[in-house]
């Protein structure tokens, strides 16, 4: 993935526990536990991408366009546009995206559906950011 213009930024050294919701694109450089949605509803039109970096982490859910992952994932997560995973990075849990990308020495474990954007949008057994106003905990 080409380098984006970071909008929200996590350091590291922070950790963060709870739900973002972001526009644009979020780097995590530190720890993020809880449920990440990259989807404004006064924005549809605007795509976003999680940059995990080499010393992030994320567990629990994320609902994003574009995933590019450095650092470490775990949980649930639905990627509509692109996931791509650098060398040395780890993911563990459930992904489902119309396309990924995996570098030699990413380390993935667990299950990956890969389908046509519109099947990943309608899947109902992934993340779904309307729950998480709702209430859903990760």
């Amino acid at each position: 993935m080409k380098k984006e213009e970071v909008v929200s930024y996590i350091a590291s050294g922070t950790v963060y526990e709870g739900k973002i919701t972001f526009s644009g694109s979020l780097r995590v450089d530190g720890t993020i536990i809880g449920i990440v949605t990259g989807r404004i509803e006064k924005e549809p039109n605007v795509e976003s991408l999680l940059q995990v970096g080499k010393c992030g982490r994320l567990v629990g859910k994320a609902d994003v366009d574009k995933l590019s992952v450095e650092g470490t994932i775990e949980g649930d997560f639905r990627v509509s546009k692109r996931a791509e995973f650098i060398m040395g990075s780890k993911f563990k849990g459930k992904l489902f995206t119309p396309v990924l990308v995996v570098q030699e020495r990413a380390i993935i474990e667990g299950s990956i559906n890969v389908a046509d954007e519109k099947v990943v949008e309608e899947r109902s057994d992934i993340p779904d950011p309307s729950s998480y106003r709702k209430g859903s905990e990760a």
